[in-house]
């Protein structure tokens, strides 16, 4: 599981049609979601370190 955004520019919707306004954790093996991140859609966030 990976957390993702939408990319800047980019208008994201999940499968049931909602809306992606923020970070999301999703699985980044399901098809959905690996095409929309290999599309640019959406980023990876990086976990933060202090």
């Amino acid at each position: 599981m990976v957390k993702v955004k939408p990319a800047r520019g980019r208008v994201v919707k999940d499968r049931t049609g909602k809306l992606v306004s923020g970070e999301i954790e999703v699985n980044e093996r399901d098809l959905f979601w690996a095409a929309l991140i290999r599309w640019g859609d959406v980023t990876i966030v990086r976990e933060r370190t202090r």
